[in-house]
């Protein structure tokens, strides 16, 4: 799991590549595929040990500092065909 104070510079450095790439609307996903190169599920990983939902809490946490605002959420497949739910992100 990332620690807090080192995910606002990597979350920065994500959406402006996303930014670069034309992109108005992104999913958690979509910065955790920046991020880390792919994006995988965490089933059975409780949220509190959940990569994944760190990345998310601090996307809300830095919303402000990152310019972005949370626009709702969806249900989609990871890079492995697995079911599950990301935030949507407007930036």
């Amino acid at each position: 799991m990332y620690k807090q104070n080192e995910l606002l510079p990597l979350l920065m450095m994500a959406i402006a590549v996303l930014r670069q790439r034309g992109e108005s609307m992104i999913r958690t996903s979509d910065v955790i595929r920046v991020m880390e190169g792919l994006f995988l599920s965490d089933r059975g990983t409780t949220v509190q040990l959940s990569r994944n939902a760190g990345v998310g809490r601090a996307l809300s946490k830095f919303a402000d500092q990152l310019n972005i605002r949370q626009s709702g959420e969806v249900r989609l497949k990871d890079d492995a065909g697995n079911r599950t739910r990301s935030a949507v992100w407007a930036i």
